[in-house]
């Protein structure tokens, strides 16, 4: 197995995580020089775009990896190959904090620069919460930008974006403990019990326009570029998969896709 690959095939987490894209067949007839990331499968004609890269670096393991688990099926969205990386494969660690999640980003970069011809620019997203890591994550704001690694970043957790694709507003009737470090699991606590059985990020794509208007109304950041307590920039990721998605999604809603019990696992 070449080193390209380590971070994308024989992975023994790769079907908890997604079915990643590398992992498919080529089509008959179709194989052709590989000069992307982009699998050979899938990469369109001569004069045609093919499948926009996006890396997905995340500190979540459970919840992200859900929510990206659809859009990640090439069968579905053939316009976005997408590869969710939740865990540090040199390590076995997973629940990574900022700074790990940072140079586990340079490490893929710096592997996809030695193997491949094609520019990962703006193509790898750091995905975290800001929970008790506010001082990392402003270290590594400018960090970030050098090496042009797009940061998204959720105050408390993940779910506020989940949250804004069923509500407008921020929760005024959210109870913030005093403690941050308790504030995590006291809003997903707060999702559970507003929603019955919490909200499923599994669905919640179906959902992807309304979180991406309501989170933006409703963003702020602090003087040091840290979004506040209940803002999330997860919108700026959204808005760049919607593009590519949006046809798709509405397809599967007229058919009802959107409504089908997903059973849990």
């Amino acid at each position: 197995m070449s080193e390209k690959d380590k971070y994308f095939k024989n992975d023994a987490h790769a079907e908890e995580r997604l079915p990643l894209k590398t992992e498919l067949k080529p089509k008959k007839n179709t194989a052709r020089k590989r000069t992307t990331i982009v699998h050979e499968s899938y990469t369109k004609q001569d004069g045609t775009l093919s499948a926009a890269l996006f890396i997905i670096i995340s500190g979540g393991t459970k919840r992200e990896r859900d929510y990206f688990a659809k859009i990640a099926d090439i069968k579905t969205f053939p316009r976005i190959d997408l590869r969710f990386i939740s865990r540090n494969k040199e390590t076995g660690e997973e629940g990574l904090s900022p700074d790990k999640l940072f140079n586990l980003a340079k490490s893929i970069k710096k592997q996809i620069a030695e193997n491949e011809t094609s520019d990962t620019d703006d193509s790898i997203y750091i995905v975290t919460d800001v929970d008790e890591f506010q001082s990392i994550i402003i270290e590594l704001l400018p960090l970030c930008k050098n090496e042009k690694f797009n940061l998204i970043i959720s105050n408390s957790c993940f779910e506020v974006w989940l949250y804004y694709g069923k509500i407008e507003s921020v929760p005024s009737d959210f109870v913030i403990p005093s403690k941050i470090s308790k504030i995590s699991s006291a809003f997903k606590k707060y999702l559970d019990d507003k929603f019955k059985g919490g909200i499923d990020p599994r669905k919640s794509i179906f959902e992807i326009q309304t979180a991406t208007i309501n989170s933006r109304l409703n963003y702020e950041e602090d003087e040091n570029g840290i979004p506040k307590l209940f803002s999330t920039n997860m919108f700026l990721l959204a808005e760049k998969l919607l593009a590519l998605i949006e046809n798709e999604l509405q397809y599967l809603k007229e058919k009802g896709l959107d409504k089908t019990k997903i059973h849990k696992k």
